[in-house]
């Protein structure tokens, strides 16, 4: 018996209406019914904003995909071991929900007569939506499903019949009225009949086994480049529409750049900043300090935004936390606010340890520490604006290299 594991008498729930999939809010807990469908919409964002762009559009059914594993990536919260967890008090079940899912996987992709591809890659988004397969070479994360689930696991103690400390206080997992209803529901969203249960059948526990371990054997193996990427891509919008669909957040679709970057500037353009908005593909600039790169670089940006799919975002990487500072507060001070913003939104973060530096994505300021009076003499005046030099795609710039002092 997993640890954790649910005794005691079994409460009556009378439908699937009754079924949660959160601990929260606590005056009336979210139903799995209301997440599943929460999730599938996000992803509907997440697609509106990235669209078929680079190696997507080599897979149609990338979305098609994410989407069916965001219906049925909870499906396994029906178990009473994971109900009971999150009441009230709940205790850990002891096992994990999202290898339940994958019997809902299986069934539904026999009722849709999806193609193994399908299978395999939505199956897999389900099962990784928490934790990886296999344990990493490198250590740490969230312990492997492997780990758990092996040759050694009582499977349908697990997800089938869990003993209790008298055989009157056994627990059915998923009782067949509510699997019922539940395969229902699924069948109506995805639009295709309800699969066939009959006696005989591989159970829900026997289904979970399976489709594991071919998930197991499958990525035991290095991926095709490919393959391998597609599927990274895929897990990381299913778990992004996981996180912003439980927080209840929409994604930022604003775009504070907009085109024309430069005729809002106060100032007469230079040279290699128009020509830098007017490049297309890669851009490498070599300028002097003060020189206006950061202006540069923000006018090719705002073009390339217009011949690329959906809603892209620009990201602006420097290699120290206080250069990121300096740019957030330059950039939210300079780009065009939402409407009823006062300020561009702009978040900055950091690899080691990603923290929202907006007014809008933090709830305390820290006051700024002392400053230590410095020892070092004071820098010298800045030498006169020089030239710049553009190294961009065109060939015969001719802008001049800058001149020494």
């Amino acid at each position: 018996m997993a640890a954790g594991s649910v005794t005691g008498p079994v409460p009556r729930r009378g439908s699937l209406d009754g079924i949660r999939a959160k601990s929260t809010p606590a005056e009336d807990r979210e139903r799995l019914t209301t997440h599943s469908r929460t999730i599938h919409a996000a992803v509907a964002q997440i697609e509106d904003r990235i669209q078929n762009a680079g190696i997507l559009a080599t897979e149609p059914a990338f979305w098609s995909r994410v989407r069916r594993a965001a219906l049925l990536h909870d499906a396994g919260k029906i178990a009473e071991g994971f109900q009971r967890q999150v009441e009230p008090g709940g205790t850990p079940w002891g096992e994990r929900h999202e290898v339940l899912s994958l019997a809902y996987v299986d069934l539904l992709a026999g009722a849709g007569a999806w193609s193994d591809e399908d299978r395999v890659m939505v199956a897999t988004l389900v099962a990784t939506h928490h934790r990886p397969l296999h344990a990493a070479s490198t250590g740490g994360g969230k312990p492997a499903l492997a780990l758990q689930y092996n040759q050694k696991t009582a499977w349908e103690e697990a997800f089938g019949t869990t003993a209790g400390a008298t055989p009157d206080q056994a627990v059915v997992q998923v009782p067949r009225f509510l699997h019922r209803e539940l395969l229902g529901w699924l069948s109506g969203f995805l639009t295709v009949d309800p699969p066939k249960t009959a006696l005989g059948v591989p159970s829900l526990a026997q289904r979970s086994r399976d489709l594991l371990e071919v998930l197991l054997d499958i990525w035991r193996h290095p991926a095709k480049p490919h393959q391998g990427l597609l599927a990274v891509l895929a897990q990381g919008a299913l778990t992004l529409a996981d996180h912003s669909g439980s927080a209840h957040e929409s994604l930022q679709a604003h775009m504070p750049l907009l085109p024309g970057y430069l005729a809002r500037l106060p100032y007469e353009p230079y040279p290699h900043q128009k020509q830098a908005a007017g490049t297309g593909g890669h851009l490498v600039l070599a300028a002097p300090t003060g020189s206006g790169k950061t202006e540069a670089g923000l006018a090719w940006a705002a073009g390339q935004l217009r011949t690329m799919p959906g809603l892209p975002r620009v990201v602006w990487t420097l290699p120290y936390r206080a250069s990121l500072n300096a740019i957030r507060r330059r950039l939210a001070d300079d780009l065009v606010p939402a409407p009823g913003e006062k300020k561009a939104d702009i978040v900055c973060c950091t690899a080691r340890s990603p923290r929202p530096c907006s007014p809008k994505h933090s709830t305390t300021t820290a006051p700024p520490a002392p400053r230590t009076p410095s020892r070092r003499p004071p820098r010298p005046a800045r030498p006169e604006r020089r030239p710049a030099r553009c190294a961009c795609s065109h060939s015969g710039c001719g802008w001049p290299r800058p001149t020494s002092s």
